[in-house]
């Protein structure tokens, strides 16, 4: 009898954004991870990620943002790269994370228009999965502070009003267990969709 081929994901890995797509919208992980097509970045998404890029040193601060960033934390160590591997009878997930920054906490950098909470930064599906990287790694999980950076439509163009707020999170071993079970709960679900869409050919 014919082994059966074995059904990798589109990725060798998988990231915050491929997990909260498959969970969102399988159709959406679809067409973008399995299909190649580019998603369309809102104006939103690019402004934060030129944030993002003069944060953590890739870009020089213009003059125009110097004042509402003058305050903002910085960490000692930017962009870092964690990862880890999963394992389950005989499937293994590389799970690859990015920091925005590093300390003795992992630092996370969040703009937006809508104020950020406690509870949201509690329930940050993607400060969960770090903080899982982190725990497979050490054994330990590590604290985390998630900086909401406000921005404002000013004559219809976003800016920082230079008002900030940080968020202090500390997840627990239960929310370790139910993340990782999360994960494989996506690994599953983008097996299941690459098999489907195989089967049309």
């Amino acid at each position: 009898m014919p082994t059966k081929t074995k059904i990798k994901t589109p990725k060798p890995y998988l990231s915050h954004s491929q997990i909260a797509l498959v969970l969102r919208s399988p159709r959406d992980y679809v067409r973008q991870y399995i299909y190649g097509e580019k998603g369309m970045a809102s104006i939103q998404q690019e402004y934060g990620s030129l944030v993002h890029d003069i944060l953590e040193g890739r870009t020089k601060v213009p003059k125009s943002l110097k004042k509402a960033l003058q305050n903002v934390p910085r960490y000692k160590e930017t962009d870092v790269e964690i990862k880890t591997t999963l394992k389950r009878e005989s499937s293994e997930i590389c799970l690859l994370g990015r920091l925005d920054g590093l300390d003795f906490n992992q630092g996370e950098y969040k703009t937006g228009v809508k104020p950020w909470t406690q509870k949201m930064a509690n329930e940050s599906l993607q400060l969960k999965l770090y903080a899982l990287i982190d725990y497979k790694n050490t054994k330990f999980i590590p604290g985390q502070n998630l900086t909401w950076l406000e921005t404002t439509w000013e004559d219809a163009e976003l800016k920082l009003t230079g008002r900030h707020e940080t968020f202090h999170v500390q997840h627990d071993m239960k929310t370790m267990l139910e993340t990782e079970v999360l994960v494989w709960k996506a690994h599953d679900k983008i097996i299941a969709l690459m098999e489907q869409e195989m089967a049309k050919l």
